[in-house]
């Protein structure tokens, strides 16, 4: 469970008073549920399936009125904490987002999500990820000597992943690729 309020301060002046405008102050409020299972053993734990399913909720908290003034509103503003995100049946004045993530030997990642966008339009998104981490836990798994050996460092401490995703509209765009390479060099990975 998670809730944020960002931008939190009064209007942005210029020196025309007329221009001020609000800060986008935003709520958001969010769940997420992850069972798995682990594998745990001396110094490896290998997650040998994980799933994660998230859902989220934003709402502007800014009233605008017909003579140029505006409010801003306390609290949550439109979101209903088990009608939205609950039961996930939104309405038009909060944005809301879904998703999960299935996970496969901490090797294979398969993702796919929705959201809608700023303009009320309905966008689903899929991708997936591969990383070496998972490899490299297989390994030591299944021959566990291979610590003591001299690829025992970069056993522990790198992992490359590659992720690729897709966002699908009904706009001009129809889809959006994304690829992203993605190296980590760490203290500790496993």
């Amino acid at each position: 469970f998670g809730y944020s309020k960002n931008n939190v301060g009064d209007e942005v002046s210029y020196i025309d008073v007329e221009q001020s405008d609000p800060l986008p102050r935003v709520a958001r409020i969010g769940i997420c549920f992850n069972p798995g299972l682990c594998y745990s053993k001396e110094n490896l734990k290998w997650k040998f399936i994980s799933f994660k399913w998230a859902r989220e909720a934003e709402d502007m908290l800014i009233q605008r009125f017909h003579d140029g003034t505006f409010h801003y509103r306390k609290g949550l503003g439109d979101i209903n904490f088990f009608h939205d995100l609950i039961l996930g049946k939104s309405n038009d004045d909060i944005l809301k987002r879904n998703g999960f993530e299935l996970d496969l030997f901490e090797i294979l990642s398969i993702r796919k999500g929705n959201f809608k966008s700023i303009d009320y339009e309905q966008v689903e998104t899929e991708g997936f990820g591969i990383s070496i981490t998972g490899v490299f836990k297989a390994v030591r798994f299944f021959y566990p000597t291979i610590a003591d050996k001299s690829v025992a460092f970069i056993i522990k401490h790198v992992d490359i992943r590659y992720d690729y995703s897709v966002l699908k509209t009904n706009s001009r765009f129809n889809e959006i690729k994304f690829h992203g390479i993605n190296i980590n060099l760490s203290k500790n990975i496993f």
